[in-house]
This record gives structure tokens, C-alpha cells and sequence, in this order.
């Protein structure tokens, strides 16, 4: 006997599925009075019972960051939860299923006067991720955020310091206790993060390299993990640094926190007359922008810095122009 699903509203105003094979009469509650919803949960393949659980953004938020709190840094935990948070605020406690486009409109509207483009986009990327897991759990039969549009944002260079500047930054900390993070991290690309979280077991002083990996209080950005070359700059840091504790830069026998480095750093590149736009991530910058101006392939650039591809790397493109000309010359021979 053939198989035979039909989706009927029954008095209550719930929908069912109907489900009549093999000479039985089975009827499948959607839970929900809306049939939008129901015809999803159809097309979709799912099973009602499973999907259609009320399943409310308050309660989505716990469970989200529970598996954030596992997989992913604490930079991206807290992005995570200022996000499920604000679009809580935004548009109320609602079932995840009954979350709609003109909901993630709203969401977007409030946020971009509240927000830079790129804070919005952040917010809007990660939720969109966050539903995803919601579908793969079987929350919900599809992704709320997956058609949202990013907020066009002009193209600009990303801050850094010519060597100039770098040496004014210097004079101007002195024998501060940043000077040796800064050092470091112009000569070695590394993030903020891992710079402070870098422990000695991590060092390989004879083979004059840094293998950044997460370690049980620090997790790096996507879990991958890279080697790092030091140059002699990095090696004469490493080297003027006592092996006290685990971690290499450490200040007054502790761990050094992120915001206070920040503010340390802040203040002296103001105190240095540099531009407003220069923050400790603009030191990342300067490594990759000057490889990029003494001839270093964005490839080879992308390595070092831990992209996965060039694509991100391409916003140093612009800095060597110069390399274009011999590219294009060849074009000309033999004429």
C-alpha cells in the first residue's frame, strides 16, 4: 500500500501531518497554528515532533553558549553573547521558529544606529552562524539570518606604522614594561593574544621559532595552529626576558591583561603624536605591510600571519605596485 502525507488543520487550530501508510492512520502534531511553519517543517523533511519543540530565543541562548564556550575563544564567546543579547532586547522572547526576515530587518536597523558597519556586520555574521547550529540541531527547519545582506563598507587600508613612526613609538615608551611586547609583535605578526598567552614550552630557541598552538587557557583563533620564524629583533627580545613563569611576557610576576596593554598602548601613541587610528593590532599591520614593500609575496605573507588563503592578505596589495610593472614588462619582450 502506498505511503500518503497530507498536512490538514484540525479543530484546535494546530496542524498536523497525516500520515496514512501500511493501513494505519497517524497523525503527527507540528505544534504550531501557523501553516507557513508546518509546510516548512514538511518540505524541509523533518519531523515534527523533533523540530517543532517550543524552543524560545531565551532558552536557544544558554545552549548556544554552552558549545561556544567549548569550540571557540573568548574574544568570539563574548561577541557571541553580545549578540544573542541584543537581539533578544530587540525583538522579544520568541519561539526560534516563529523568527522571521522582518525580524532580522528590524534587528539590523536598531543595531546600525547604534553601531559601526563593521560591529553591525560582526553581529549580523555571528548570528547567522549561531541559527545555523540551531538547524543542524534540528531547532528550527531553516536559518532566519541565512538571507541577510552585510552592510557595504568602503574599502580603506588598514593602519600602520612606517619605520619611522615605529622608532618615534619607541623613543617615546623608553624602558616602559611594553616595549618589549611591541618589539615583538612588529617583528612576528602575532595577534595580541597569542603574544600574551605565549608560553616558553612554545619556544624553540634553537630552531629560532615560535610554534603558536591553544593551550589549556588560551585557544587560537580557529584552533590552528602555525609556526612563527623569529629574526634576530625577536631572538634579542626572547633573550633579555626571564624564564620565571610560563609565560614569556609577564609584568610584576603576572600575567599581563589584555585592556591594560591596550591602554598602555594607547597612551603612547598618543604621547608619540601618531595617528588616532593606530591600535596594538596596527603592530600586525606594520610585520605584514613591510614584507609587502621590501618585495614579499602575498602568499608568503598569508603563511605567516595564519590566513588561510590571501584573500584577507589582499589588503596589503595596494603597497607594492611597484611589482606590477616587472609583471607587465614581460608583455613587451621580444617586440
Amino acid at each position: 500500500m502506498s505511503t500518503k502525507r497530507t498536512l490538514i488543520r484540525r479543530s484546535n487550530g494546530y496542524y498536523y501531518l497525516r500520515d496514512q501508510s501500511f493501513g494505519q492512520d497517524k497523525w503527527v502534531s507540528t505544534r504550531t497554528k501557523n501553516k507557513a511553519e508546518a509546510m516548512a517543517i514538511v518540505i524541509a523533511g523533518l519531523e515534527p515532533k523533533e523540530t517543532t519543540r517550543r524552543i524560545d530565543l531565551s532558552s536557544f541562548i544558554p545552549k548556544i553558549l554552552d558549545y561556544v564556550s567549548i569550540n571557540s575563544a573568548p574574544k568570539t564567546q563574548e561577541v557571541y553573547r553580545l549578540s544573542l543579547n541584543a537581539l533578544l532586547a530587540i525583538i522579544g522572547d520568541k519561539p526560534l521558529i516563529r523568527i522571521r526576515a522582518v525580524d532580522v530587518d528590524r534587528f539590523k536597523a536598531q543595531r546600525m544606529s547604534e553601531l559601526s558597519p563593521v560591529s553591525v556586520n560582526i553581529q549580523l555574521r555571528t548570528l547567522r552562524s549561531a541559527f545555523n547550529h540551531a538547524v543542524r540541531w534540528e531547532m528550527i527547519p531553516r536559518n532566519p539570518f541565512a538571507g541577510v545582506q552585510m552592510i557595504r563598507i568602503p574599502e580603506k587600508p588598514p593602519a600602520y606604522l612606517s619605520r619611522e613612526q615605529f622608532r618615534q613609538l619607541c623613543d617615546c615608551i623608553g624602558d616602559s614594561w611594553i616595549r618589549p611586547i611591541v618589539v615583538f609583535a612588529v617583528y612576528t605578526g602575532m595577534r595580541q593574544g597569542e603574544i600574551l598567552h605565549l608560553e616558553w614550552s612554545q619556544v624553540d630557541m634553537a630552531r629560532r621559532v615560535v610554534h603558536v598552538t591553544s593551550t589549556a587557557t588560551f585557544k587560537t583563533k580557529a584552533g590552528k595552529r602555525r609556526n612563527v620564524p623569529l629574526n634576530q629583533a625577536a631572538m634579542d627580545v626572547l633573550e633579555s626576558r626571564p624564564q620565571e613563569h610560563s609565560r614569556v611576557f609577564i609584568y610584576n610576576r603576572k600575567p599581563i591583561r589584555r585592556d591594560s596593554l591596550t591602554l598602555a598602548f594607547k597612551r603612547f601613541v598618543r604621547q608619540a603624536g601618531l595617528p588616532e587610528s593606530i591600535h596594538f593590532h596596527s603592530l600586525r599591520h606594520t610585520f605584514a605591510s613591510w614584507l609587502v614593500q621590501d618585495g614579499v609575496s602575498l602568499y608568503q605573507v598569508a603563511r605567516l600571519l595564519g590566513h588561510a588563503n590571501t584573500r584577507t592578505t589582499e589588503i596589503y596589495a595596494h603597497l607594492q605596485p611597484e611589482t606590477m610593472h616587472d609583471v607587465v614588462a614581460k608583455l613587451g619582450e621580444g617586440w
